[in-house]
């Protein structure tokens, strides 16, 4: 591979974009391709980050670009078929989230991954954000107690993709809240309790808002889903996440008839000797138990060893991302986690249709895929 690294960027998204500046940002890569059949976003994104090979469809890249990895940015629905076309290719893979729409699929790709001795990461930028690291290293430590419970929360009042984002809100595309904003809410808890193992599920999905779908739009998916989810541990994590709900907001209500559009992200940790808030992805305060109620502090910027400024976090996920694939090292948000996460979002999509909880059960193909074994 050698000491650059030549990068491909499947699609140009504004995810993509943020993952072109954070890339463009370190020191030995090279954005050397980029595909996307929209010719305009294309031209676009080669304008802001300089001249590199062009290709409409990502097939074409895959076959005559020389690269060492890709980042996936395509809709929900591709992401499977292009991890296991980019390993074939011999890649390196950065896939968008969520890894796939489904928990066989993402098991084949992990396997694909671990197979090849290829790098398989996918993309969790709040992961990286302070407020997450904090709240992750406070509970690691202790300094919360005995960490028993998260809740979280991605709501909007309305939110109704339409045009090319027309796809979110369609189920046979991967669309649907829970994939988009619920895999936000519910890994960003997840990732600070540990990520222990889960065991069930129960949720209830909704698609409530169809009536205001454009002409001819496929809206089948759940624009609302709340649920809870218990672990191996004993910890639990309730989660709420809505495209579109019939809410006021945190702000006073009107009186001039103008419409409200409101979002709130929140995620709350709850320990026996504190707690932890992180307030849209990034700020955050800790609670401090006392014995008469609890004292509230700001949650100090995280700052590695070695970071001599603040980090954005899509800079720092790129190099645990390059990290991974020079030094051999299974990265922060790794394959093993992204099939669980995939077996939570299955389990609550079945609990929906259900309406009955679900059983999560430990992975048994231990001979073929040990590293995935429990």
């Amino acid at each position: 591979m050698g000491k650059q690294l030549r990068l491909g960027i499947m699609g140009t998204s504004y995810p993509c974009l943020r993952h072109g500046e954070a890339f463009q940002a370190l020191k030995g890569v090279q954005l050397a391709a980029v595909a996307d059949p929209n010719d305009k976003r294309r031209k676009e994104f080669v304008r802001k980050f300089g001249a590199m090979e062009e290709y409409l469809d990502y097939h074409d890249m895959l076959a005559k670009a020389k690269l060492d990895a890709v980042v996936i940015g395509l809709p929900t629905g591709m992401h499977a078929q292009a991890c296991m076309e980019s390993f074939d290719a011999g890649l390196h893979v950065m896939c968008e989230k969520p890894p796939t729409t489904t928990t066989g699929e993402m098991t084949r790709v992990a396997r694909k991954a671990q197979q090849s001795g290829l790098t398989y990461m996918f993309c969790r930028q709040f992961r990286f954000s302070n407020a997450s690291l904090r709240a992750r290293e406070l509970a690691s430590s202790g300094r919360l107690g005995k960490v028993y419970h998260a809740d979280a929360k991605w709501v909007r009042t309305r939110f109704l993709p339409t045009g090319a984002g027309s796809w979110r809100v369609s189920r046979k595309e991967g669309g649907g809240v829970l994939l988009d904003l619920g895999i936000h809410a519910i890994d960003e808890a997840w990732f600070v309790l540990g990520c222990p193992r889960p065991v069930e599920v129960m949720a209830g999905l909704h698609c409530a808002f169809s009536h205001f779908a454009a002409r001819g739009q496929d809206y089948s998916a759940d624009d609302a889903t709340v649920g809870m989810i218990r672990f191996e541990n004993g910890a639990t994590l309730h989660f709420a996440v809505s495209f579109s709900l019939n809410w006021p907001g945190t702000l006073p209500l009107t009186s001039d008839g103008k419409p409200m559009n409101a979002e709130l992200r929140e995620t709350m940790i709850y320990g026996t000797h504190g707690g932890a808030q992180i307030c849209n992805g990034n700020g955050g305060q800790q609670i401090i138990s006392l014995r008469r109620g609890v004292r509230l502090c700001p949650i100090p910027a995280w700052q590695p060893t070695g970071d001599t400024a603040p980090v954005p976090m899509f800079v720092r996920q790129a190099k645990d991302f390059l990290r991974a694939i020079r030094e051999g090292v299974t990265p922060t948000n790794s394959a093993e986690q992204a099939v669980m996460l995939m077996q939570m979002l299955d389990a609550l999509r079945k609990s929906g249709d259900t309406r009955r909880s679900v059983r999560i059960r430990k992975f048994e193909q231990r001979n073929a895929f040990p590293a995935f074994a429990h």
